[in-house]
């Protein structure tokens, strides 16, 4: 199950695939220019909501996250029933992943040197477009569509992923950079809570034809979202484009900066860990990509709505969990809040994956299911924090997509195994490396980062209590 927010590649995410020359700096001390008129007291997640680019990228996220649960749901449904084989449905995924293992690193490069708002708009267009030619997909023979669109689609999300999460820091203030992401942690479970339910409607009404053009339509609307921010400053590493550039200069210059950001991440223990972390719950990951639509419509036996019930099911946990980490998160490090519920995480899974083994019916699923959104919340938050304070705004780029190409490298070794053996050694056995990995990773997090890791975001989860 997949529990980080603002992770576009999972099934249980928060979606599927997360400058301008003039303005003022942000996330560095200094109050963003385009602000609307906020009341006096008030502070935390509300006060971002007066940050106009921030709001945009936000609001566009929402939409894009909408229709991409639709698709989340439609695609592998679609699959499956027309194939009823977890080794066409892994490789439905694996198609999806594997260009993260080239680009993923290398994308993050580019990242730091364009304008990023400008590649978030452009890499929506595309991604857009992109979906149309799974509406020729009539029968299992035309399969071919759909790896072809994954491994397409997930090309050019590659350049929108770091881009997206280098983006957000210069978009807010340093302090209020845990806020930020425990709203857009509010909002994503929000568009889970209704998108996998929309799906399985779209699906069953209009079928695969309806699921892309909802989800196309939601790209070009969040393009244009973005499109309308303004004031946001070039990196201070960005490089203009230039049809007269030398190619080669420019490929070295490339060359180098990948190689730089890798120091950066062997030389940083925070770093170090957290690409640890990625790289064994990775595995699991990519275990129930593959296996959670057979584990919905064979093992819980409750067909298309019992597939999207339990998606939406485990948003109404991530809400509460934002709500109780804006509540009650005064005082956690963010190391701590990622050890410690990611072990809880593991766990509840675990109960979620044997639970239909000996009580029947839907309702107990759900339930925990339910309950796992709730450290799947403070696990995305506590992450996506520590990340993006260990690396400086000139590497978080590249940063953010060796994390993606690790992940990646990790997801296609379960999306692997899942295939080859869910028919053959039962579904349930092999969810249960998903449920342990978190418990390892989380136990690991716990023993080896440093407890200062984080430690100067803290006062940030604290601001967002009041308002929360």
């Amino acid at each position: 199950m997949t529990a980080s927010s603002g992770d576009y590649s999972g099934q249980r995410g928060s979606g599927y695939h997360q400058k301008h020359d003039a303005g003022v700096e942000t996330g560095r001390g200094a109050q963003c220019a385009d602000t609307f008129p906020i009341p006096p007291g008030r502070v935390g997640v509300l006060s971002l909501l007066g940050l106009r680019s921030f709001v945009l990228v936000w609001l566009g996220g929402l939409v894009s996250l909408a229709g991409d649960w639709v698709l989340i749901v439609g695609l592998p449904l679609v699959v499956y029933e027309m194939t009823h084989s977890t080794l066409a449905t892994g490789t439905m995924f694996m198609a999806g992943t594997l260009p993260r293992l080239p680009l993923g690193s290398v994308a993050g490069v580019f990242v730091d040197r364009w304008d990023r708002r400008r590649t978030i708009v452009v890499t929506n267009i595309l991604m857009g477009l992109g979906l149309l030619p799974l509406l020729a997909v009539r029968s299992a023979e035309d399969l071919w569509l759909v790896y072809v669109v994954q491994m397409g689609e997930a090309c050019i999300a590659e350049f929108q992923r770091p881009a997206l999460g280098a983006l957000l820091p210069r978009l807010v203030d340093q302090d209020k950079l845990v806020a930020a992401n425990a709203l857009s942690s509010l909002g994503s479970e929000s568009t889970r809570l209704v998108g996998p339910a929309l799906g399985a409607l779209v699906v069953a009404f209009f079928g695969l034809a309806g699921v892309v053009v909802v989800d196309a339509a939601s790209f070009v609307v969040a393009g244009a979202l973005v499109a309308l921010v303004i004031g946001i400053p070039r990196s201070a590493h960005s490089v203009a484009s230039s049809a007269a550039a030398n190619l080669a200069q420019l490929c070295l210059g490339v060359w180098r900066d990948w190689r730089d950001g890798l120091r950066v991440v062997r030389s940083n223990r925070v770093l170090g860990v957290l690409f640890a972390f990625c790289a064994v719950t990775g595995v699991g990951e990519g275990m129930i990509m593959t296996l959670f639509v057979p584990f919905a419509t064979t093992v819980v036996r409750g067909g298309q709505g019992a597939y999207g019930a339990l998606l939406s099911a485990q948003a109404v946990g991530g809400l509460v969990g934002g709500l109780l980490l804006g509540r009650f998160g005064r005082g956690f490090a963010p190391r701590d809040l990622l050890g410690v519920t990611a072990v809880v995480f593991g766990v509840l899974d675990l109960l979620l994956f044997y639970a239909p083994l000996f009580v029947t019916g839907v309702g107990v699923p759900l339930a925990l299911i339910m309950l796992v959104g709730v450290p799947a919340a403070g696990m995305g938050i506590s992450r996506s924090t520590l990340l993006q304070t260990a690396a400086t705004d000139q590497y978080r780029g590249r940063v953010l997509g060796a994390v993606s190409a690790t992940v990646a490298v990790a997801g296609l070794a379960g999306m692997a195994l899942a295939g080859l053996l869910g028919d053959r050694l039962g579904i349930v056995p092999l969810l249960t490396v998903q449920g342990v990995g978190y418990v390892v990773a989380g136990l690991m997090v716990l023993l080896v980062l440093p407890a200062s890791a984080g430690a100067r975001q803290t006062s940030a989860s604290a601001s967002a209590a009041t308002s929360m």
